[in-house]
């Protein structure tokens, strides 16, 4: 694709993605992605340990509580959800902690600033006509 015809927020992306997949490739022999090294990076920061939540909320992700979806009323996993050796989680348990991450991953809030409606341009931008006498993307 002719770089001349993408937008600039394509452009934009374009430069984020090809920076992320540089970082990647500079992390991958320390066993690290960027998304792992902005959470190393976040919790060095800090001289005391962070909680999982304070983690999360450092990070600008949901905390999910997975042991909220497990407990019973005494506090410990719900009988049916640990197999026999107490330890490991049964096939009840993981559905119950995928219905959960689906149900408490996502806010539920549409937060996204109110559209307004672009002004309409009185005349093409300039640099339509510089690109089209070079032989460039026509002018619409």
């Amino acid at each position: 694709m002719d770089n001349r015809q993408l937008t600039f927020s394509h452009l934009l992306y374009l430069t984020a993605h090809h920076w992320r997949l540089a970082v990647n490739r500079r992390l991958k022999n320390l066993g690290l992605s960027q998304a792992s090294w902005v959470a190393v990076a976040s919790i060095a920061r800090h001289q005391q340990p962070l909680s999982q939540s304070e983690l999360a909320q450092e990070l600008g992700l949901p905390f999910l509580n997975s042991s909220e979806a497990l407990k019973g009323g005494d506090g410990y996993a719900k009988p049916d959800y640990v197999i026999g050796d107490g330890l490991h989680l049964s096939q009840a348990a993981l559905e119950e902690l995928l219905f959960y991450t689906r149900t408490h991953a996502y806010e539920a809030e549409d937060r996204r600033p109110v559209a307004v409606k672009a002004p309409e341009r009185k005349a093409p931008p300039a640099w339509q006509g510089v690109v089209a006498a070079s032989g460039g993307a026509q002018a619409s």
